[in-house]
């Protein structure tokens, strides 16, 4: 009798652990591809695993370092994506375009200095990004872009 125990008690804690190794993990990133990715954070899928930066371009005024804007890109998704970083002032957007999709990212809080817009598809077309940051005082805007990719 005490040997059926312990061994139904092993069985069911040998096949709890298979169901508990064999369940997708709660915080496990969504996967997405195409245009099924459009607006997404990378972040937050299996975009941003095997992402590159295609284009990175930093923004100078009067000689200091303002800002940088980067395009990233999927190739296992398909998709672009900007990323915007502020280095005077403390607001600013950011877009991520192709022919037929744009999304976009506020840095609107005090102290906050980026932000990733959502993901545009780009299978076949010619995608971008620009940014626009504003002065410490928020009289000037500075904008610019990537190249296409």
């Amino acid at each position: 009798m005490r040997r059926s125990v312990l061994v139904s008690v092993m069985l069911a804690l040998m096949t709890s652990s298979v169901l508990i190794s064999a369940a997708p993990r709660a915080d496990a990133a969504t996967t997405c591809t195409g245009t099924g990715c459009n607006g997404l954070l990378a972040g937050n899928t299996t975009c941003a695993n095997d992402a590159i930066i295609v284009d990175n371009e930093d923004y100078y005024v009067g000689g200091q370092l303002a800002g940088n804007l980067q395009l990233k890109y999927s190739p296992s998704c398909r998709t672009v994506w900007g990323r915007l970083w502020t280095y005077i002032g403390n607001r600013g957007y950011a877009t991520a375009k192709s022919p037929t999709v744009e999304t976009s990212c506020n840095i609107l809080v005090d102290g906050q200095a980026g932000c990733n817009t959502g993901m545009v598809y780009d299978a076949k077309v010619t995608s971008y990004a620009t940014g626009h940051i504003y002065s410490a005082d928020g009289l000037t805007t500075y904008t610019w872009k990537t190249i296409s990719y």
